[in-house]
């Protein structure tokens, strides 16, 4: 084949392809460090029965989540609905909430949170009596 007939693409969209790569492995990087040191503290990330509010979510710290028995996931940054961590999430049968901006200005790690993924909502503190309302719907 002559050169002319292979696909071209700008250096800057290698570039640009190259960084995005490079920096999602160093998160994921970042991730099982972390990982690391809290099993090597004795300081778990994640209790059984905890909602999961993170900025990003990551396949492992999905998976870390998953099996230490979180009960939700509530991600402030974009996380694609065909993405391998939704259908991580999904699959394990845990209710996800992406892209819930500011997340982190309203909640607090002491409040109490409700999350129904079903109508993509959160609330914060309910009155007990909404919380038995929304178990008992769940049951």
């Amino acid at each position: 084949r002559d050169l002319h007939s292979f696909p071209t693409r700008r250096s800057s969209d290698l570039d640009r392809a190259t960084a995005d790569a490079m920096a999602e492995r160093a998160a994921e990087i970042e991730d099982l460090c972390v990982l690391v040191h809290a099993a090597t503290s004795g300081r778990p990330l994640v209790r059984a029965g905890a909602i999961v509010v993170v900025e990003n979510l990551r396949a492992f710290m999905a998976l870390n989540a998953i099996s230490r028995g979180a009960s939700a996931f509530v991600v402030d940054g974009d996380l694609p609905a065909d993405g391998m961590v939704a259908a991580i999430v999904r699959d394990a049968g845990v209710p996800l909430l992406a892209s819930v901006t500011g997340v982190f200005s309203w909640v607090r790690p002491d409040h109490l949170l409700v999350v129904d993924a079903d109508a993509a909502s959160i609330r914060v503190n309910p009155e007990a009596t909404t919380v038995a309302r929304f178990r008992n719907t769940r049951g």
